[in-house]
């Protein structure tokens, strides 16, 4: 038990700490995109032109997607009792109208714990484990369809594929995966599993081009051992993951060369003009 809470702690001090690396990330990236576009007097020119491009900020093709997420297990070991963290990174299209992708890349941990767990087959070899904690590594894609886009919001749902590697572990740190007493003889699984995440969500552009939202999802993945209990279990499908991730939206902002170079020709734009 004492184990199970240093380990917690650990975790708990990590997640700080990227959660500190995160907002920082953010900082830069805001100060840099800044001083990247409002330096630029080309740029400021062309923000003049309003005949030559839409600048509002539904209208940014590309945005870096940054976000922060609370994830909860569900299986045989407990029932989205304890919330853990995740961290994203991905890009996010905005071109269309209605239908957009996301590109996605996350990583963090989920747990589960149930002292009193036994297992659904006594007469089976091995002993189901009654704690886990599981880290994750996921890389998906997903299609958004907006109902509602205007110049300031947009509410979307979303279905993806993508693949997780998982790595479920004790409370003294060892990969379970690896310690054949618990599980039933013989069974064994691959750490890499296929997932279908299905979400529904809101987000909010700021009059600076930056977004800000919410989006709650169920991952659906295609497998019963995120917390290495399988034959040994009282479910008999496979296990669950809800997430609420909070995202933050940077626009980056690219701009054709072919109408950079009408607008110079229609305003007999020079570097000496800078």
């Amino acid at each position: 038990m004492r184990k199970n809470q240093k380990n917690m702690k650990i975790k708990m001090k990590k997640n700080k700490i990227l959660t500190f690396i995160l907002l920082c990330n953010l900082f830069i990236i805001n100060t840099q995109l800044k001083a990247q576009f409002e330096e630029d007097s080309l740029f400021n020119a062309f923000k003049k032109d309003t005949n030559l491009i839409d600048l509002s900020p539904a209208k940014y093709p590309i945005f870096l997607d940054l976000g922060l997420s609370a994830n909860a297990y569900n299986g045989d070991l407990s029932s989205y009792q304890k919330w853990t963290a995740m961290y994203h990174f991905g890009i996010s299209f905005n071109k269309n109208e209605k239908w957009n992708g996301r590109i996605n890349l996350s990583f963090g941990f989920i747990t589960g714990e149930n002292r009193t767990y036994q297992s659904s087959k006594p007469n089976e070899q091995g002993a189901p484990v009654t704690f886990f904690s599981t880290s994750l590594v996921n890389f998906n894609y997903e299609l958004k369809y907006h109902f509602i886009k205007t110049k300031r919001w947009a509410i979307y749902a979303s279905q993806g594929i993508g693949v997780m590697q998982f790595t479920p572990k004790n409370e003294d740190n060892q990969k379970l995966i690896n310690l054949l007493n618990t599980r039933a003889a013989d069974e064994s699984y691959n750490n890499i599993a296929v997932f279908f995440p299905t979400s529904l969500g809101v987000n909010y552009w700021l009059k600076s081009g930056y977004g800000i939202g919410l989006q709650g999802t169920i991952l659906n993945p295609q497998t019963n051992y995120l917390d290495n209990i399988g034959v040994l279990g009282t479910r008999n499908k496979n296990d669950q993951v809800l997430q609420f991730r909070f995202f933050v939206l940077a626009p980056l902002r690219i701009i054709n060369p072919k109408k950079i170079m009408n607008f110079k020709k229609r305003n007999n734009y020079t570097n000496e003009k800078e």
